[in-house]
């Protein structure tokens, strides 16, 4: 007679959203020079929008690991249930991972409206196009450069 032993995938640990992104950068500027009101404005919805996909980002991913770690129910003492639950565990750790990569987007992207460096494709220079942003708030690459990046 064989036991098998079945583990839990490894869920690492989150880290909170930091609540340093709070505070409104000073003097947002792109390549050097100061923008404009309206212009600072967008910039500062932008980003607001960014830190609310963080915060969403980070209770999603608090969800997860609490159900990884099996916080309100234990594991079953049934074993073909505690294989389904695993299995369950497995899916939940890779959405674990990409809300985990979702979020360091996120923050380069805050990080690059800090610095000035927002809109900019990251491989080109060039200007990425609004839309793309509208529809990607945290793209760093035009939509030439992140095709070419795909192939």
């Amino acid at each position: 007679m064989h036991i098998m032993v079945i583990l839990p995938p490894i869920l690492f640990l989150m880290r909170r959203v930091d609540s340093g992104y709070r505070a409104k950068p000073e003097n947002l500027q792109l390549h050097g020079k100061n923008l404009s009101d309206e212009t600072v404005e967008e910039y500062e919805a932008v980003r607001n929008s960014l830190i609310a996909m963080l915060e969403e980002l980070d209770d999603r991913l608090t969800k997860i690991t609490d159900d990884v770690r099996h916080v309100e129910e234990p594991l079953s003492q049934d074993f073909a249930e505690q294989a389904v639950q695993t299995e369950n565990d497995e899916v939940l750790d890779h959405l674990g991972i990409a809300a985990r990569t979702e979020i360091e987007h996120v923050r380069q992207a805050i990080a690059r409206i800090d610095k000035g460096g927002y809109g900019l494709c990251e491989s080109c220079g060039e200007s990425i196009d609004k839309g793309r942003l509208k529809a990607l708030p945290f793209a760093r690459l035009c939509i030439k450069c992140a095709q070419a990046e795909e192939n």
